[in-house]
């Protein structure tokens, strides 16, 4: 399945200095080598981190990352509903960002 152009488009804007890659069958942004967000079809995935999961999961338009049919802990994947916003794709990044800045570089 293709991914949304529109929602790359969107979500790059607020990763300007962010590396691009494909992956998944879609796009992903990585900072200091580890993946922040990215669009799989019509969705973001957005890297929350294991400790933030359980609390992503409850909110609306939010449910678990299962890419290989085992949900993966520490991301998410966020429809289209819930970033209607701009500041709905910023906020979602820069949760991701305060995760992914904890990792060490790749």
């Amino acid at each position: 399945m293709p991914f949304d152009e529109r929602l790359a488009e969107r979500i790059q804007s607020f990763l300007p200095k962010a590396t691009e890659k494909r992956m998944f069958g879609g796009i992903g942004w990585m900072e200091r080598g580890n993946l922040v967000v990215g669009v799989l079809g019509d969705e973001m995935i957005a890297r929350v981190g294991p400790s933030e999961t359980a609390k992503a999961l409850k909110e609306e338009s939010v449910r678990p990352f299962d890419f290989t049919g085992k949900a993966m802990s520490g991301w998410v994947m966020v429809s289209q509903e819930r970033l209607a916003e701009d500041e709905d794709i910023e906020a979602w990044v820069d949760r991701c960002r305060k995760f992914t800045r904890t990792l060490p570089a790749k």
